[in-house]
């Protein structure tokens, strides 16, 4: 803000991008919330992708599944195998069932899910 110059939606992606992979979730989720209220930038798939990735990185799934579950836009192949990916990392078997369950029912010849599980 301090610099004038406005962000887009790339920038947010690059920012929220840059909180997960640092585990900056405070940061990531207040970024988050700013980029609609102060910039008046809608979340696209691919913030929430990140959104999904920074919680998920973090440890913490369930609020990751929750965020999938409130999220405006119908989640994407790209999102649910964010979460698929976590879990397998963290050996949730449970929620990494029901991420391949909903890989399939959008693409039915995804090889990704079937290869993660």
């Amino acid at each position: 803000k301090s610099s004038g110059i406005e962000p887009n939606h790339v920038t947010f992606v690059g920012v929220l991008t840059a909180c997960s992979h640092v585990r900056m979730v405070e940061e990531g989720l207040k970024m988050y919330a700013i980029m609609e209220t102060e910039y008046g930038i809608a979340p696209t798939k691919e913030h929430c992708s990140c959104m999904v990735d920074l919680l998920a990185r973090a440890g913490h799934l369930t609020e990751a599944e929750k965020f999938i579950d409130e999220m405006k836009l119908e989640p994407d192949v790209v999102v649910w195998k964010t979460l698929l990916s976590a879990c397998r990392t963290q050996g949730n078997v449970d929620l990494a069932q029901k991420a391949a369950e909903n890989i399939l029912r959008i693409d039915p010849c995804n090889s990704t899910a079937h290869v993660l599980l």
